[in-house]
């Protein structure tokens, strides 16, 4: 409907309705926003330790240090990214609330954050949306639901940002080491098939440590000089 809308040669163009559609959506993004601060602020710690013990014996297999969820600190808060439709979490606060041991196996992690989001998210967050469009005399149509895990993203400005992805619709991907690549273009179409591989490889890098090191970084881009010194023109022309 929005593109029908927004599209200036449709016959259904109106732009004043398309704007209403982006601006309801991000009405309730930033709704959800401080409803999820809110929520691990004063409701998460003290209203869901039942769910946190059948938590912990969901996943007997992982070990947590506490036996009630702790406080989460938000002022600096939990959504680091909102779209239109959508908002990032930074799910180490979470995590660290239930104690769980920070070296368990990656996809165990993943495991749990789907848990949580499926059980304790979605919920909270249908209901405000639904108390959203009542104040709008309508029905509810939106649903925030897990869509990616990811270990760490590189955010240049709105809906530009470079994210390394973990797990993607229910299946954990962190083998393929696959980039959620919105807004940024790191190659062009001419662009070498080496030089994308080799552009692919430091953006992976970057976010593959939260210890990056520019030395290494430096010590890349030289053997890339080097690679490309010594190879044929027509490999990269």
């Amino acid at each position: 409907m929005y593109g029908a809308l927004a599209t200036k040669f449709s016959r259904y163009n109106s732009t004043t309705v398309a704007s209403d559609i982006t601006a309801e959506g991000r009405g309730a993004t930033k709704l959800l926003d401080r409803k999820t601060d809110e929520f691990f602020d004063k409701i998460w710690h003290t209203e869901y330790n039942d769910f946190f013990k059948e938590l912990r014996e969901h996943f007997s297999d992982i070990s947590f240090k506490y036996n009630t969820l702790q406080k989460i600190d938000t002022s600096d808060h939990i959504a680091i990214y909102g779209d239109t439709d959508s908002l990032f979490l930074e799910f180490i606060k979470i995590l660290e609330s239930t104690g769980i041991d920070m070296s368990t196996p990656v996809k165990r992690i993943c495991d749990v954050i789907e848990y949580i989001a499926i059980n304790v998210l979605q919920p909270y967050y249908e209901k405000w949306l639904v108390k959203y469009a009542e104040m709008r005399n309508c029905t509810n149509a939106q649903k925030f639901e897990l869509e990616v895990i990811g270990r760490r993203i590189i955010l240049c400005a709105k809906k530009k940002y470079v994210l390394s992805q973990l797990w993607k619709d229910g299946v954990y991907i962190a083998d393929k080491k696959k980039l959620k690549v919105t807004g940024i273009e790191l190659a062009k179409r001419g662009t070498p098939v080496f030089i994308k591989g080799i552009i692919t490889k430091f953006v992976n890098y970057m976010l593959s440590s939260k210890n990056f090191d520019p030395k290494m970084y430096f010590q890349l881009a030289y053997s890339v000089k080097n690679k490309i010194k010594n190879s044929h023109i027509t490999e990269y022309a």
